[in-house]
């Protein structure tokens, strides 16, 4: 195991996200199953999936994200999260946005559910509370800051 990602424990071995592109790297999709069930582009990778899908641009624009052109999954750590959110727990909310823009992800795909931005802010917010606890302390103002960002921007989507 090895610490990245603000910290957090990982497994070492990279290329974890079962994304489109790694299944069909394993044989397991062809290379016409390969595309993105949201916005179908040609080929589902990790950065895709979490960045370059327009889908996700407008989640993380929502959120208040600012995310370089060619933005890595690999890079994370390095972005930095809306202005109004504490330091100490941005770690935290990126990885609550970016869990719950996967479980979306994993609803279009497996359930057949239409994507929708709307709901999925609705999710973060609904998952927000039970995200603080992982804070230390009293992290009251950092869960009003998320829900903040959460809220903000939506009468815009």
């Amino acid at each position: 195991m090895v610490n990245n990602l603000y910290g957090h424990i990982s497994p070492k071995k990279k290329g974890r996200v079962q994304s489109r592109a790694s299944l069909l790297h394993k044989n397991i999709l062809a290379v016409a199953e390969a595309g993105c069930p949201i916005c179908h582009a040609p080929l589902e990778t990790a950065n895709h999936i979490f960045f370059e899908c327009p889908f996700a641009r407008r989640f993380w624009g929502a959120v208040g994200f600012q995310f370089p052109h060619a933005a890595d999954v690999k890079l994370l750590h390095g972005y930095a999260a809306h202005a109004a959110v504490p330091p100490d727990s941005a770690s935290t909310f990126t990885l609550l946005c970016l869990w719950n823009l996967w479980k979306h992800r994993n609803a279009v795909v497996f359930r057949e559910q239409q994507p929708c931005l709307p709901l999925l802010l609705h999710l973060c917010r609904s998952e927000a509370r039970f995200w603080r606890a992982r804070l230390p302390g009293d992290q009251e103002l950092a869960e009003a800051a998320w829900l903040g960002c959460l809220t903000e921007n939506i009468a815009s989507v």
